[in-house]
């Protein structure tokens, strides 16, 4: 904590500065200013916690200053120090958000307390939003605390106090409230506190704990399995390693989050604790030829279900490895996908279609990328490899004659070049150009054009209103259709059905 004395009297600076030792208690003591303008111009550079100010002072005085300093930084603690005859002076002060006040004949230790009272109310103020801010810190950042910091932190949470002093280990637990719920934060915080204590941070559908260990205590897995029946909740949790020291924390938060990441990989359990999964060193990195070979076998069929069926009976063996990392499990299943990308490539170089390979997929395939990588991920990867084959073993045309069938069943909804492009596992460029070269239009002409055809036979062959007519065409705008329709037929709507 910074403590800055601000007095035009020389005697008075020098004394309070050198009849305490400020740094054996803790403060640190800036250089004392002689005046309330030197003090405020220093200020936004020194930035102090506690002011001690004289009352009055040449030039401003210290109320002005104290009212200067309370609107500028309105966390800073001001002390007034004053003489017999300014006592109503300082009950102004008080009055105005001036912390305390102290006679200038105040003894040594009557000063250092007002100044340890100043930094409790600091630290008890940052407690109340900084508890959170400072177990974050612990937790999150190896940055550390000092030895103030986990005062007040151990002041706001008493069960880290209390397990400490009875040297109970702790240990940081992530809980994940899986799926949607009706039950709104306020009452799951409530429930897992009951459960694990009120040292808690996040909300739905994450949250971290951090849980004293007691001696011959119900085991966490236990713990959460009643909590997820109280709930009606489906909850996973993990855990870091046990500590006996706050500055553990971080590490077993660290731990903590690596065991989550197995949950995806071993997804029967409820409840993993990093000593179950902190040794395992990981599988093999590459497919065998024999996977290779099954993989094509599947993609080959054109079936998603077989596609499924074989990754799923694939993954459930691999799962079974006691060694089996996340990391790991990534590397070997996208050695599946690298071996499917190459097989397609002899493909399409046997068929002379090495070229119409560069845009198929491509999109979809940067999509998927973009996801955390999991199950879902990789099944819908292996159901992509198997739409391009599809595309690439049928005839050259089929993807446009795909886009083209879209686009007439879709013509009252919002088509774009993106859109159907995703429709048929290409790139919207490749389609683009596939589109003009094998239909002799462009894509938004060939859509403005089918519109418009579908339009006249709404027209000629129903009574239903423009209006209606416009939206089962894809138009919201009906000042746009009929400006559009003219330029396509000569003739306004009413005027092409009444002609008609």
């Amino acid at each position: 904590m910074k403590v800055l004395i601000v007095d035009d009297e020389l005697i008075i600076r020098q004394g309070i500065s050198t009849v305490i030792d400020w740094e054996q208690a803790g403060f640190e003591l800036l250089v004392p200013a002689g005046s309330a303008e030197e003090a405020l111009q220093r200020m936004p550079e020194e930035k102090p916690d506690i002011l001690f100010t004289d009352i009055r002072m040449n030039g401003k005085s210290g109320l002005e200053l104290a009212k200067e300093t309370k609107a500028a930084y309105p966390d800073m603690q001001v002390v007034i120090l004053s003489d017999y005859d300014e006592f109503q002076y300082a009950q102004q002060a008080m009055r105005d958000g001036v912390s305390d006040y102290l006679l200038k004949t105040s003894r040594p230790d009557e000063i250092l307390g007002v100044a340890k009272r100043m930094r409790r109310v600091i630290l008890d103020k940052q407690s109340q939003g900084g508890g959170k801010q400072l177990l974050e810190k612990v937790l999150l950042t190896k940055q550390g605390l000092t030895a103030e910091e986990q005062a007040s932190l151990l002041r706001c949470y008493p069960a880290l106090d209390e397990a400490l002093a009875l040297q109970m280990p702790l240990r940081v637990m992530q809980i994940t409230v899986s799926g949607g719920s009706s039950i709104n934060d306020a009452d799951i915080r409530s429930e897992l506190e009951q459960t694990f204590g009120n040292v808690l941070l996040g909300g739905a559908p994450q949250w971290m704990a951090v849980i004293p260990c007691a001696p011959g205590g119900q085991e966490l897995g236990t713990r959460l399995g009643e909590l997820e029946h109280r709930l009606g909740l489906k909850l996973y949790a993990s855990a870091g390693l046990p500590v006996r020291h706050i500055e553990g924390l971080n590490k077993s938060c660290s731990e903590a989050l690596t065991a989550l990441d197995f949950y995806w990989i071993l997804g029967d359990r409820r409840y993993i604790a990093y000593e179950h999964i902190g040794d395992r060193k990981g599988i093999r990195a590459f497919c065998t030829q024999q996977e290779e070979n099954e993989l094509i076998a599947c993609l080959k069929s054109g079936d998603q279900n077989e596609v499924r069926r074989w990754a799923g009976s694939l993954l459930a063996g691999i799962r079974k490895d006691p060694e089996l990392t996340p990391a790991s499990l990534e590397t070997f299943l996208q050695s599946l996908i690298i071996a499917g990308y190459r097989w397609l490539e002899r493909v399409a170089e046997s068929l002379g279609r090495s070229g119409d390979l560069t845009g198929l997929g491509k999109e979809q395939e940067s999509d998927m990328q973009a996801r955390p990588f999991s199950e879902d991920v990789w099944f819908d990867r292996l159901i992509l490899l198997m739409d391009i084959y599809g595309t690439l073993s049928s005839p050259q045309t089929s993807y446009v004659h795909k886009a083209v069938r879209y686009i007439l069943e879709h013509l009252d909804g919002s088509l774009s070049l993106n859109e159907i492009a995703r429709q048929v596992h290409i790139h919207p460029n490749y389609l683009s150009e596939r589109f003009k070269r094998e239909t002799g239009q462009n894509f938004s002409e060939f859509v403005t054009r089918a519109r418009m055809e579908k339009a006249m036979s709404i027209l000629m062959e129903t009574p239903a209103k423009i209006s209606d007519v416009a939206h089962q065409v894809g138009y919201s705008d009906l000042k746009h259709f009929k400006k559009l329709f003219k330029k396509h037929t000569g003739h306004t709507p009413s005027g092409f059905r009444d002609n008609s």
